[in-house]
């Protein structure tokens, strides 16, 4: 699901997958793509009393609230936090950006009836052997207590909940943030350290992926390379009642009828069916292994609303892949394998590409 907050979408010259928010055709700063969405939400801590004997005693904790918007009339609790906690704020970290960033937005949104709040930027892109490979300088700031912001570089490009997840999932640099005092002014700075960063290793990552476009695959090894991205579901032990295990057996059986399906169409898209599959990187290669796997898990349907119990989708959770960017790192890791990249110092987990 998308989960956008209204039309507080903004992305620059393409149309969002969920078709919501806005296209412009003009970069923007930070602040001017904030103004554009209507992002600059009101969220604030507020103090937390209880009534004990009739007077009211302050608590430690406080209660982060979205005060309401012109299409939201409502007050929105977002979480709670400690006494220590600092709030970063849409405001907040679109002025760092400008600050410390200083590039045009390309994609920003509020998520969660507006507890999360995000922007990006493309960097610049890589070319492997003839397939241009987006990333992107991303920045994070949750407003519910619990997660930490952060300034990553991912190879997704953000738009929504899910792409969000899958960003983070591939990170290849990531700064998190501790929401005390000081936050503000480290987010910044590693905002900051972060492009920094990306822009000095964008060399050493075309490499890697290079690696992986030169090194020819089977059929056999793809589907190896594919199983370990989705590996099979663990089977139920039998040590419940009959009726309860014949459940499970009849769930874990989904479980694995969808892996199978996966799998399946993964490796089609490897032998020709993928876009792109037919490029010089990607035909025939580990390159090509691992962006079958990655279209698959960006493109396919999740859960239909309404389709399946609450206890499929947690099982399916636990045991089918987990959450979409583990799949993808799971074939990232298997194809930098076969490809010779891993490191005998223990870098990525060793195993025998023709056991299938």
């Amino acid at each position: 699901m998308h989960e956008i907050f209204g039309a507080r979408c903004l992305s620059l010259r393409r149309q969002c997958w969920h078709g919501l928010g806005f296209v412009t055709q003009e970069e923007m700063n930070a602040r001017e793509a904030l103004a554009h969405i209507d992002g600059d939400l009101n969220v604030r801590l507020h103090e937390n009393f209880t009534q004990i004997e009739g007077e009211l005693v302050p608590l430690p904790t406080r209660t982060i609230v979205r005060h309401p918007t012109f299409d939201d009339p409502n007050f929105a609790l977002l979480g709670q936090a400690g006494p220590e906690y600092s709030l970063i704020t849409p405001g907040d970290v679109a002025d760092l950006w400008d600050e410390h960033v200083g590039r045009s937005i390309e994609t920003m949104g509020c998520l969660r009836g507006g507890a999360i709040f995000f922007c990006t930027t493309r960097l610049p892109t890589l070319d492997v052997r003839g397939d241009e490979v987006e990333t992107y300088l991303a920045a994070f700031s949750p407003m519910d207590g619990q997660r930490s912001a952060s300034a990553e570089i991912v190879p997704v490009r953000v738009v929504c909940m899910n792409t969000m997840r899958l960003a983070q999932a591939q990170a290849q640099i990531c700064y998190r943030i501790v929401h005390d005092a000081g936050a503000k002014e480290r987010f910044g700075l590693w905002l900051r350290e972060a492009y920094a960063r990306a822009l000095e290793n964008s060399e050493s990552l075309a490499g890697t992926f290079d690696l992986l476009a030169s090194k020819s695959v089977s059929d056999t090894i793809a589907a190896s390379v594919i199983r370990r991205a989705y590996p099979d579901a663990r089977r139920p032990r039998f040590h419940a009642p009959d009726g309860t295990m014949a459940v499970r057996l009849e769930r874990w059986e989904r479980m694995q009828t969808r892996i199978r399906h996966r799998r399946e169409t993964a490796l089609n898209l490897f032998a020709g069916d993928g876009t792109g599959a037919d490029s010089r990187a990607a035909k025939g290669t580990a390159w090509g292994v691992y962006q079958a796997v990655a279209e698959v898990e960006n493109y396919r349907k999740g859960f239909a609303k309404g389709g399946l119990l609450a206890e499929d989708r947690r099982i399916g959770e636990d045991l089918l892949v987990g959450a979409r960017g583990e799949v993808m790192a799971r074939a990232f890791t298997a194809s930098l394998a076969v490809a010779g990249g891993m490191s005998e110092s223990g870098g990525f987990p060793k195993f025998d590409p023709t056991l299938n």
